[in-house]
């Protein structure tokens, strides 16, 4: 008879070792595969290649490595090499660039192009009469000229053209001297 192994009573607050039985796989009616023997690795040993002696070099600038070449435009690292690949590629890519350029060139105006073209807009006066928005600007700015506005008045001299030249006095600093006999014999050392 087999005798059956009991755990001891538990003691309370300590753990309880239990032995769990493995259980073990069930055996397959198929034949069974040749296994070959596991073959261990190779330990090849590599030499590595011998490294040249350093050498000392007399200028320590040599050694240094020189720095990349930098974009003056907003200083990022420009990189090596060519910036495009040459060919067909190139030409395509620096076509379809001109195209593009040339459209936001006609997309945009210029400031004085964009004021010129509105102030050639027109809009009709109490009267019923057409001026256009350049009119309606002169006239009040003749008006506030007329009230006494030194600003417009000089706006409207400056625009018509009568500006008056400005004046530079210049002076020179240099020896002064009573009359020109004086100033003739300092200058040939004749002083009596």
């Amino acid at each position: 008879m087999a005798t059956k192994k009991t755990s001891p009573p538990e003691e309370a607050g300590k753990p309880v070792k239990r032995t769990v039985k493995k259980q073990t796989p069930k055996k397959s009616t198929a034949p069974a595969k040749k296994t070959s023997p596991k073959k261990e690795p190779v330990k090849k040993t590599v030499k590595k290649p011998e490294t040249p002696p350093v050498v000392q070099n007399d200028n320590p600038q040599a050694d240094q490595k020189k720095p990349r070449p930098r974009s003056p435009r907003n200083g990022v690292e420009l990189p090596i090499g060519k910036p495009f690949q040459a060919g067909e590629q190139a030409r395509e890519r620096g076509r379809k660039g001109g195209i593009r350029s040339a459209q936001v060139k006609k997309e945009r105006k210029t400031l004085r192009e964009e004021l010129l073209a509105l102030l050639q807009i027109t809009s009709k006066d109490s009267e019923g009469k057409e001026h256009t928005q350049q009119e309606h600007i002169s006239a009040a700015l003749i008006k506030e000229a007329r009230s006494g506005n030194v600003r417009a008045f000089e706006t409207i001299r400056d625009t018509i053209g009568e500006k008056a030249p400005e004046r530079i006095e210049a002076q020179v600093a240099g020896p002064k001297f009573e009359s020109l006999d004086e100033a003739f014999s300092k200058m040939t050392g004749d002083a009596q």
